[in-house]
């Protein structure tokens, strides 16, 4: 009984410490988000906060043996792994164009 209360208490520490993370990252690109609507760029849609977890966290599900094998094969990881690389090519822009409205 006690070692799953352990577990849920391990997965929401990771959640909660995920979530803060995510908060700081999405406050720090939000000026170049708003650049790229101005300039009508393309945004890509953004997965939930769960999906997020879920894939950028693959390595601790991989020691769970199911969850962990089952992981890879998602249709969000492509989701998720589509979202990161277009954030990172529009960051590099927005970095190349000299942040512009950057405060």
């Amino acid at each position: 009984m006690f070692l799953p209360l352990v577990y849920i208490g391990v997965i929401w520490f990771l959640f909660n410490r995920y979530k803060k993370n995510h908060q700081e990252i999405q406050e720090k690109i939000k000026p170049c988000l708003k650049w790229a609507k101005a300039q009508a760029l393309p945004i890509p849609t953004k997965p939930s906060l769960i999906e997020m977890f879920l894939i950028e966290n693959r390595y601790y599900w991989y020691l769970r043996f199911p969850f962990g094998l089952i992981v890879p094969f998602l249709p969000i990881t492509k989701k998720v792994h589509f979202y990161k690389q277009e954030i990172n090519n529009l960051w590099e822009i927005w970095e190349r164009e000299g942040s512009p409205g950057k405060q």
